[in-house]
């Protein structure tokens, strides 16, 4: 799994991109400022894919979010009730 990254720093990792993250850090509106690539695509059927994998492996995820505008940072999955707001 990679280091924990910025929200910036995974959007120009992964510019246009579906990510699935774990371990996310979010403000107090909920909007993701940091976490782990779990998987990443351009394809989001490609990433349902993945999430399904992740899950039947007993894994979780946090978020999977797209890197484009203007969708950047909007969730498109996952609840963040587990998250601590800092």
């Amino acid at each position: 799994m990679s280091d924990k990254l910025s929200w910036q720093e995974i959007r120009k990792q992964f510019p246009d991109q579906w990510v699935i993250l774990v371990d996310v850090d979010v403000d107090q509106s909920t909007n993701v400022t940091a976490g782990r690539v779990l998987a990443h695509s351009a394809s989001k059927p490609e990433m349902h894919r993945r999430l399904k994998e992740v899950r039947q492996s007993g894994g979780e995820a946090d978020a999977i979010l797209c890197t484009r505008e203007p969708h950047g940072g909007i969730v498109a999955a996952l609840g963040f009730a587990r998250l601590e707001l800092k």
